[in-house]
């Protein structure tokens, strides 16, 4: 054996189809050789499920594999990969896949992030009982599943038992983001007992703008327990919304208890903006 390849770190495995739960147990049992030196990855794979390649990848390199859902039957893989970064061969194997990367600060002062998980995700599904620290980020993967799972991420944060301050940046957040599936979760917000959740889960409906944001906005306003200064808040962001249900909301001249002229929406929109910076 020559030197080089006595300081590789060589992992060489014989794994069967049985190996996750997650898949049939009648899988032809494959190999795969992985070694990794200086991050350079040289990977034989012939027929191998790819949560198996990858969970033999992420031995060495340090991350996890996880799979999200009920697969029925496992992806096989054959790859041969010689001296690839490992950061770079992780999503070569996983691009035509549903997947999230999730990426934590390297160690090392080079300004790259390494791998922290590898999350392969059944169609359809989301990953909402997953959470990651707040210094680290995920690749991009499929749109709508990388979508989820931040929005899911944010309701998390969103929720009473959160502490105050990480409800207003959740709130704020998931104004930026302008999903409609977090309206009911913003909802919920507007009677937070702290006022500046409740002015940032305002201003959040008001950016989403959409019919049920408008019938959460109208709601508040109709509640004749609102504070006023939520009353006032909430009027400016229903002004930005272009929905029937605020065009008919101020068209009957609203109920709130001061009279309502209904404000321009540019200069509304930029104290809105205002707000939120003075938020940052």
């Amino acid at each position: 054996m020559t030197a080089r390849l006595r300081n590789l770190l060589l992992c060489i495995a014989l794994v069967s189809g049985n190996a996750s739960s997650s898949y049939d147990a009648a899988v032809v049992p494959a190999e795969i050789r992985v070694e990794i030196e200086n991050g350079q990855l040289n990977l034989e794979a012939r027929d191998a499920p790819l949560h198996q390649v990858m969970h033999e990848i992420g031995k060495i390199a340090g991350f996890q594999t996880v799979l999200v859902g009920s697969f029925v039957e496992p992806l096989l893989v054959s790859v041969s990969f010689e001296n690839l970064p490992v950061r770079e061969a992780v999503e070569r194997l996983v691009r035509a896949e549903n997947r999230i990367i999730v990426f934590a600060p390297s160690t090392v002062d080079t300004g790259n992030k390494a791998i922290a998980q590898v999350l392969l995700l059944q169609a359809g599904t989301t990953p909402t009982d997953m959470t990651f620290a707040e210094n680290q980020s995920i690749a991009s993967g499929s749109e709508a599943d990388v979508r989820a799972y931040k929005l899911a991420q944010l309701v998390a944060m969103l929720q009473p038992e959160q502490v105050e301050e990480v409800r207003i940046r959740a709130a704020m957040a998931l104004g930026n983001f302008q999903d409609k599936r977090a309206v009911k979760t913003l909802e919920s917000a507007l009677f937070d007992n702290f006022p500046a959740v409740r002015l940032q889960a305002i201003n959040a409906l008001g950016r989403i703008g959409n019919e049920q944001a408008s019938e959460a906005l109208i709601n508040l306003l109709r509640n004749g327990d609102t504070d006023e200064a939520d009353k006032l808040s909430a009027t400016r962001a229903l002004s930005l919304h272009d929905t029937s249900n605020a065009r008919n909301f101020f068209h009957a001249g609203g109920n709130t208890t001061d009279s309502h002229t209904e404000p321009d929406s540019t200069s509304e929109s930029l104290s809105l903006t205002d707000a939120d910076n003075k938020k940052d």
